[in-house]
Order: C-alpha cells, then structure tokens, then sequence
C-alpha cells in the first residue's frame, strides 16, 4: 500500500518555498541532481571582455617588441663616432693647426685653433700637455 501526503497539510515558510522544489520520486536522480543554470549578467560578460582585450592587447604588444627587435650592436668607428679627447701631449715638430686638424679631421678649423690658443696659450713645447675645448 501506499501512502501519498499531501503537502498542502505541512506548513512551509516563505525561504523555503521560494527554493523548495519538489520533484516526483519517478524523476531518475541525474534529473533531481541537476541544477538550472543562468546566463551571466552583463557585467559578467563585460569583465570577460575587457580580460580577453587585454589579453590581446598584451599579446600585440610582445608581438611588436620582438618584430621591432632589440639589437645592441655598435656601429663601426668612423669619424663622426669618434669621441674627441679633452687633453694632448704635444709631439715633436707639432704646431696647432695640426692638433686642431686631428681634433676636427674635416671642415673649418680656424674656431678651434683661436679657442686653442686662448685656453693653452700660443707657445708649444714638447711634452705640454693641451686642453681641448
């Protein structure tokens, strides 16, 4: 025999029937088991967007580093990449004009010798040491 209650006889509070859900004893448990999903809400999708935007904002990014490459090769000495010194000893048989031409391989050289001669003086021997503007 079987009994059969009617739940309209048990008294439930509003909590509980807002969640209760009542399912037959014929339902097979992976059907009971089984909970309803939602769809995410706006700002859960919004939050999913603005992860994977910066996840390719990233990702271009690196990309764009690499392509651009970062090489620390010198370039070969030339004449523009030599640094000039700030002192020479003067040689035998060396006159200004011939420092300020090693100073300054190519171009006018008359600025020069003048600053030479105003910061080192216009007599040269050998041995002095001479500063370079």
């Amino acid at each position: 025999m079987t009994a059969i209650i009617d739940p309209l006889h048990f008294p439930v509070s509003r909590s509980q029937r807002s969640t209760a859900r009542v399912t037959p004893s014929w339902e097979p448990r992976s059907v009971r088991q089984t909970a309803v999903k939602s769809r995410p809400s706006a700002t859960v999708y919004r939050r999913r967007r603005m992860v994977v935007g910066t996840a390719l904002a990233v990702a271009v990014a690196s990309l764009v580093t690499i392509a651009m490459g970062t090489s620390a090769i010198a370039n070969e000495p030339g004449v523009g990449n030599q640094s000039v010194p700030r002192a020479i000893v003067v040689q035998q048989g060396d006159t200004l004009w011939e420092i300020a031409r090693r100073i300054a391989p190519t171009g006018n050289i008359s600025n020069l010798v003048d600053e030479l001669v105003r910061i080192n003086g216009a007599d040269l021997q050998v041995g002095q040491i001479i500063r370079v503007p």
